[in-house]
């Protein structure tokens, strides 16, 4: 079931509660623009997808952009799937979101850029769930 700009707008409302935005931008207008790209997503993987992004580091109102690859995973993950299958569709969905096993998520590259962006795992949570992971570690 396609997400429309009524049920959109309820989104954007409820991430405006907890980003600011310029007080002369128009919900509704925004809500019929993602409502075109992000549509097609049903309404419950769009608020899940919303609720990843709260959990992010971002400091600003969420784009079309910043939910679709969120939205894409979520959907794409079956229902019984196993914390490895998880964490390997995070990976290959390109780390977007909070790792599915310790929530570390990408660094911010910062204003002059890094060669790689990384993620800083929790490496004893990964051990005691016995789940593998790419990259510098935390502790």
């Amino acid at each position: 079931m396609r997400t429309g700009p009524i049920e959109m707008l309820d989104l954007l409302q409820e991430a405006a509660t907890v980003f600011s935005i310029p007080r002369d931008t128009q919900l509704d207008k925004m809500a019929e623009t993602y409502a075109k790209i992000l549509g097609w997503f049903p309404l419950d993987i769009l608020k899940k997808a919303l609720q990843e992004y709260l959990t992010t580091e971002t400091r600003r109102f969420p784009r079309p952009g910043d939910l679709y690859p969120l939205a894409k995973r979520i959907q794409s993950t079956p229902k019984s799937s196993t914390l490895k299958d998880e964490t390997m569709t995070w990976y290959q969905d390109g780390m977007w979101g909070p790792c599915p096993v310790c929530d570390s998520v990408l660094e911010d590259p910062g204003p002059e850029g890094k060669k790689r962006v990384v993620v800083h795992h929790d490496a004893q949570r990964h051990r005691e769930v016995d789940v593998p992971f790419s990259g510098p570690r935390s502790n």
